[in-house]
């Protein structure tokens, strides 16, 4: 069974970097977490998928460092 931990983790730095661009919808917060580098619309909807929570979390980071 994964960490249940984990969820509030992600929650809580998605929730600090969201505050940082509160007029940002969430569905445009999400898709700019995901680099589309040139992937077809499908193989990017893939990758929100497949990604872990680990993937997340470099990728909410790396987006609040930006901001």
């Amino acid at each position: 069974m994964r960490d249940i931990n984990r969820i509030d983790t992600l929650l809580n730095e998605l929730g600090e970097t969201w505050k940082k661009c509160p007029d940002m919808r969430f569905g445009q917060l999400v898709s700019n977490l995901v680099p589309k580098d040139g992937l077809s619309d499908e193989a990017w909807i893939r990758c929100l998928w497949n990604w872990e929570e680990d993937n997340w979390m470099e990728a909410i980071k790396d987006f609040g460092d930006k901001i």
